[in-house]
């Protein structure tokens, strides 16, 4: 009954400070939700994204680890099919003939060493490969160096 007792400009300025109080205290808890929805955006973004990046790490990690374990199959099959070679092959027709030397090359044959009547001996470099690998640069300087028959013999006595 006190609003309806107050003079008519009385009552405007009062309902006008009361809307303004309520406009200011709506605007401020308008800010106060924004900079709160900001903050939490931030925390679940970084959450999100720390999530995403472990998913990525683990990813790429098992990927390398599979292409490393490959690698490793590919680089244990080659070992042993060295150390196979002269038994599946004909190329040394005498085992006690070879010499495995493993790098850079990977056997020395002296084809016809071990049988005493033949006088004549050939000598061959040979390395032995799996798949698609190819020859390394110290191989390379090998095979280049026999074939430009860049090969000396030399007694040395001490």
């Amino acid at each position: 009954y006190y609003f309806l007792s107050v003079k008519k400009s009385y009552r405007i300025l009062l309902i006008y400070g009361l809307l303004k109080f309520i406009m200011n205290t709506f605007l401020f808890g308008l800010f106060v939700g924004v900079v709160i929805s900001i903050i939490m955006s931030i925390f679940v973004g970084r959450i999100l994204l720390k999530r995403r990046l472990n998913f990525w790490k683990q990813n790429l990690m098992r990927k390398e680890m599979s292409d490393l374990a490959q690698q490793q199959r590919a680089v244990i099959k080659g070992k042993i099919s060295e150390q196979v070679f002269p038994m599946v092959t004909n190329e040394i027709k005498n085992l006690s003939d070879a010499r495995f030397i493993g790098d850079p090359i990977d056997y020395l044959v002296f084809d016809g060493i071990s049988n005493e009547s033949n006088n004549d001996i050939n000598i061959k470099f040979i390395e032995v490969k799996t798949g698609d690998s190819k020859l390394t640069k110290r191989e390379e300087k090998v095979k280049d160096a026999v074939l430009n028959k860049r090969v000396e013999w030399r007694e040395i006595k001490i």
